[in-house]
């Protein structure tokens, strides 16, 4: 990977372009391939990811990618996906680079139809519209409208809040889907020859991802990783009753006592899940008398962590998408369907088929001043 985006050195010129398009129609050979002793695609494909220089300095290879922008498309079976992803894989970032999209065929058609060229060359021409308008913007910087960046933080705030209902090992795949509802929203609003992401864009992006976390939790059918996890965070919500009082703080004796059902490894895992979420906080004192050489957990209410993360500072009112295009009532979400249903987690145990929200919109035509250079800031392309 590093060769085709290679730095300068000595008599070798490099590469100029640090953009490489990989495309692999086996997922599971790259899968295998992660697993030999000594091979570094997992790690290059971290960092190609991250924009970190790949490659490294030794006697013997000294290649080089600094600032790499690789994209990699590949396919891979469900039977395969499931029996193939290892744990260590999915918790170490590599496989959650990616994000993961049910596809299957609409219907039999033993002698398929080519694309229409009229539209392949529509298609290409907006293609090249789009990406001479951006490139005459040298660097390109995207940047959140106000709606959007209010949306986001709706979103985020849900988000953070509902993923850990998600069995570990689609928790561990879907951990950037915020940054990549971000992208996909860039590539929407670049697409459109714009540099600043508005609502719609981000709409396009949580979409993609609620159906990139659905494609997974219907793969992986961790029937028992998501119970556990409904588990931990009803356990959860019975410690926090327990703080709705008087009582901003708790002992750990105190509050194995006050849930006795609780098995305590369940119980750990819930008031881990608290503080990572910062709804509470813990700090270990001396204890006092015959253990005074041992501490005790102290459990104490963060009141910042719980305002910061209510429901009432969230956005509630925005466009919706269908009143400007006329879609169906399938359209994408607002900031409050946002803030209040996405995503939802709450038939966890019964994993769903992914299904499109919509169908795409017709691709209008191009006016003919656009392509001959004209003036673009009122086009609507997408």
């Amino acid at each position: 990977m590093a060769f085709q985006m290679r730095d300068p050195e000595g008599d070798d010129p490099g590469v100029e372009d640090k953009r490489l398009w990989a495309a692999s129609g086996e997922m599971a050979a790259m899968l295998s391939a992660f697993e030999r002793n000594g091979n570094t695609l997992s790690s290059d494909i971290r960092n190609a990811w991250d924009g970190r220089t790949l490659g490294k300095l030794t006697k013997a290879n000294r290649v080089t990618a600094s600032h790499p922008s690789v994209c990699i498309v590949t396919a891979i079976t469900p039977t395969e996906l499931a029996a193939k992803v290892r744990r260590v894989d999915a918790e170490n970032g590599t496989m959650n680079r990616f994000l993961f999209v049910w596809a299957e065929r609409r219907g039999i058609e033993p002698f398929p139809m080519p694309t229409d060229p009229a539209i392949v060359e529509q298609l290409a021409e907006r293609l090249a519209r789009a990406v001479h308008v951006v490139h005459r913007q040298h660097p390109v910087e995207c940047s959140l409208s106000s709606e959007a960046r209010e949306m986001y933080a709706a979103f985020y705030a849900k988000w953070r809040r509902t993923a850990k209902l998600l069995p570990a090992l689609v928790a561990s795949l879907t951990e950037r889907v915020p940054p990549y509802v971000q992208r996909i929203a860039m590539i929407f609003a670049l697409l459109d020859c714009r540099t600043t992401i508005n609502a719609d864009d981000l709409r396009a992006g949580v979409a993609w991802a609620d159906y990139a976390v659905d494609s997974l939790r219907y793969i992986i059918n961790d029937r028992a990783g998501a119970e556990q996890a409904e588990r931990t965070a009803q356990i959860g919500e019975q410690i926090m009753v327990l703080f709705a009082g008087d009582a901003t703080e708790l002992t750990k004796s105190e509050i194995t006592k006050a849930i006795r059902k609780a098995p305590a490894a369940a119980l750990d895992d819930a008031l881990a899940e608290l503080i990572r979420d910062g709804r509470i906080e813990m700090r270990e004192e001396p204890r006092t008398g015959a253990n005074a050489n041992r501490t005790k957990k102290v459990y104490r209410r963060n009141d910042a962590g719980k305002s910061g993360m209510s429901g009432s500072s969230l956005p509630s009112k925005a466009s919706r998408a269908s009143e400007s295009s006329g879609m169906s009532e399938m359209s994408l979400p607002d900031a409050h369907d946002i803030a209040n249903d996405f995503p939802d987690f709450s038939h966890i145990a019964e994993p769903r088929k992914p299904s499109p929200n919509k169908e795409l919109p017709d691709i209008p035509d191009i006016p003919a001043s656009v392509l001959d250079g004209g003036e673009i800031d009122n086009v609507e392309f997408f």
